[in-house]
């Protein structure tokens, strides 16, 4: 699908920026200042399925303990940040992958729902947190009562998002008067995406559109939010796991050096963690509460 228009705002004046490694462009609109390839590369449900999560480490759906640790460890930061806004209520997470952020977030004392497009992952999920609601499918599919969450989380889940127009209209239905919405994204104006150019980590080819921070204020005007916090964030990881992810989605220079320096390190140090900035965003949201005239 060529999608020369903007597919948040509509807009039409689009410039191009660069031309990615598996041949999509990226444009950015002049409007809104959505980054968003063209055309979409083609991807179906299945991909998100075994292979995606290769890049995981995981084999026989079976996730190594250490990969499990780092997950927890940067989910755990998430859910501590939003009990400084909202610290008790119902929590969706849309994106749940294998329920790391619904582990800690029960463990916090929220009461959580995961959705996922991953059949795969909503299983895992599903045993790994037996007290959480985890439903597969997509938030066109799954229907939800409205106003029905306190908090919506997503982490890389909205670069995912073929039409983000419509699924902030779903998501914003879905909160609370008052409620937040906690969002981690690649920001596309980060100064690793200026170093990096086409190795950027996060031109991955299903990573289809990309939200800098005038974005995202774009969309608190369109839909009633108040943006109350953007901040750059650093995400813990192991050279085991940066190994893995860096085979599957490259570049094939930063690959090749983490798999030479990993043939020579015992595996205990592989699995050491440690801070890393991949050029990721957080922005909390918070839903305006429009007063009734009398």
């Amino acid at each position: 699908m060529d999608k020369k228009s903007c597919p948040l705002c509509n807009g039409t004046e689009t410039s191009f920026w660069r031309t990615l490694t598996y041949g999509s462009k990226l444009l950015i609109c002049s409007l809104c200042d959505l980054h968003f390839v063209s055309p979409y590369p083609s991807l179906d449900q299945e991909f998100y399925d075994q292979n995606y999560y290769r890049s995981w480490g995981m084999i026989n759906n079976v996730l190594p303990e250490h990969v499990k640790i780092l997950k927890e460890k940067n989910m755990r930061k998430h859910v501590k940040h939003v009990a400084k806004f909202i610290s008790k209520g119902d929590v969706l997470e849309v994106g749940c992958a294998m329920g790391s952020f619904l582990k800690v977030a029960l463990e916090e004392g929220f009461n959580v729902t995961g959705i996922d497009l991953s059949l795969q992952a909503c299983e895992i999920a599903k045993k790994e947190n037996p007290d959480a609601r985890v439903v597969q499918g997509t938030l066109g599919t799954v229907r939800f009562e409205p106003e029905s969450f306190d908090v919506i989380f997503m982490s890389d889940l909205i670069e995912h998002i073929p039409d983000p127009s419509l699924f902030w209209e779903e998501i914003c239905k879905l909160l609370k008067n008052n409620g937040i919405i906690c969002m981690v994204t690649p920001d596309p104006r980060h100064w690793s995406c200026m170093l990096m150019g086409n190795s950027w980590l996060h031109f991955k080819e299903e990573h289809l559109v990309f939200f800098p921070k005038y974005t995202v204020n774009w969309v608190c005007q369109k839909f009633g939010l108040n943006f109350i916090e953007f901040s750059h964030i650093v995400k813990y990881t192991d050279l085991a796991y940066f190994s893995a992810q860096t085979k599957q989605f490259g570049p094939e220079s930063l690959a090749l050096g983490i798999s030479m320096l990993s043939r020579i390190l015992p595996q205990k140090m592989e699995e050491i963690l440690f801070p890393m900035p991949l050029g990721e965003a957080r922005y909390i949201l918070r839903k305006i509460v429009y007063s009734k005239e009398i």
